[in-house]
């Protein structure tokens, strides 16, 4: 193959995957780019995007196989492949990520998730699967002195969807006690730096702190913006 710059490679195999083209073209193609970069990894995201575009999983599966960086970005929109597939309810490619290591929780340059577009499209099964894949939920975290603990979450104003409401708010429930449990065991395992003697250390023993704190549970408030 003739040589090529690696913004043609990029175009070459955008062009493939829009056309459905063979998988060896890609692979090809990838090579190519990684011997014009001196790289091991393929940083372009616009073929995955292509990919995401036209649904071209298989293409997708060759991109991560060929080391495509699944938390790559669109310089313009700041736009992740992760929040795109969501955006564009691409399950298989989105499942391909997250497989492939994709950070869940990535944002674009306006804040969007992917779990958010999932919210926003009313795609319970995307919703519950980002969830269970470990896709935060909650937003706000108000960890007081008195030892009220609050957790807020603007997810679900962007839903009318009870089933998708009903997921937020359990995960949003279970992110947030292990969050309470998390500040807890470090008051009492150190004491408070910024309110020395109100949480005098119990233990070095984590264990202990911990059942400790499962033996003396705290009030919990749940709040979701409106």
């Amino acid at each position: 193959m003739e040589r090529m710059s690696y913004k043609v490679i990029e175009e070459e195999i955008i062009s493939v995957i829009v056309s459905g083209g063979n998988p060896e073209a890609i692979i090809e193609l990838c090579e190519e780019y990684k011997k014009e970069t001196s790289t091991t990894q393929c940083l372009f995201y616009y073929p995955m995007k292509a990919c995401i575009l036209v649904n071209n999983h298989y293409a997708a599966r060759i991109l991560v196989e060929q080391g495509f960086d699944v938390n790559g970005w669109d310089d313009v929109s700041g736009s992740r492949p992760i929040v795109m597939a969501a955006y564009k309810r691409r399950m298989e490619i989105v499942q391909l990520l997250v497989n492939a290591n994709s950070d869940i929780n990535n944002r674009d340059r306006c804040g969007y998730s992917a779990i958010l577009h999932a919210t926003i499209n009313g795609d319970t099964e995307m919703v519950e699967y980002l969830i269970d894949q470990g896709a935060t939920v909650g937003d706000k975290y108000d960890f007081r002195w008195e030892n009220q603990f609050t957790k807020k979450s603007f997810l679900t104003a962007f839903t009318k969807n009870e089933g998708i409401i009903a997921l937020l708010l359990q995960a949003m429930q279970n992110e947030f006690l292990q969050e309470v449990k998390m500040v807890r065991v470090k008051r009492y395992l150190y004491g408070e730096e910024e309110n020395p003697g109100r949480y005098p250390v119990i233990s070095g023993d984590v264990a202990l702190v911990c059942k400790y704190i499962d033996e003396h549970p705290v009030p919990i408030v749940w709040e979701e913006i409106k």
